[in-house]
């Protein structure tokens, strides 16, 4: 046996960790444990809407024209004499809508793309579903709020 084999033997390999960058890993490949049936039926959903660049592509225009309609909406609701409840946009809204529309529009155009960039790894499959379900019941909230559509 030579000497590096028997060093290799005495060094406690757990306590090594070699990191790579890029990171190769897509989210997919780590072992998954056989939960439930909700576990399951969620990582398949989530394979087959990897699996279609086409789907996500239209996720995301609908982020954005979600995203765009609340813009409107909470501008909308400033002119009747809402409040704007983000403190971010709050401070935007006070020096002037147009810098509040360029600072949503950009914010939501690079979430947009890096979800897209990363569109095969599970958490930007993951935030890209959970953002337009968040920016759809911020929509249906402004339309239900604002007596647009009656309850």
């Amino acid at each position: 046996m030579s000497v590096a084999a028997e060093e290799r033997r005495h060094l406690d390999r757990r306590q090594v960790h070699r990191w790579t960058y890029p990171e190769r890993r897509s989210g997919f490949d780590r072992r998954v444990s056989h939960g439930g049936r909700i576990a399951q039926a969620y990582r398949s959903v989530l394979l087959t809407y990897r699996d279609r660049p086409r789907t996500v592509f239209l996720v995301l225009v609908l982020l954005t024209v979600l995203n765009f309609a609340d813009l409107v909406l909470t501008q909308r609701a400033l002119l009747a004499g809402g409040e704007e409840v983000n403190p971010i946009m709050r401070f935007f809204f006070d020096q002037h809508p147009v810098w509040a529309a360029v600072f949503k529009a950009s914010v939501g155009m690079v979430v947009a793309e890096a979800i897209w960039v990363y569109r095969r790894h599970r958490a930007a499959l993951t935030l890209s579903i959970g953002a337009t379900v968040m920016m759809g019941t911020l929509f249906v909230y402004h339309l239900v709020t604002q007596r647009i559509v009656p309850i």
